[in-house]
């Protein structure tokens, strides 16, 4: 899945399978994971944890 403010995009195997835009489809989507009652702490947890390491240069 690619979310971006306006669409979210399915590849599957590096082939595309499309892309649905919608201003509010992307984070709302990405809400399902990220926000505070996501379905995954440990998900959200580690996605904090790379994003730390990369800004960090790790």
């Amino acid at each position: 899945f690619d979310c971006s403010p306006d669409s979210l995009s399915v590849t599957v195997n590096g082939s595309s399978l499309g892309t649905i835009n919608g201003l509010t489809l992307g984070s709302s989507f990405a809400d399902i994971y990220l926000d505070k009652n996501g379905v995954s702490p440990t998900l959200k947890k580690s996605l904090e944890e790379r994003c730390q390491e990369l800004n960090e240069g790790n």
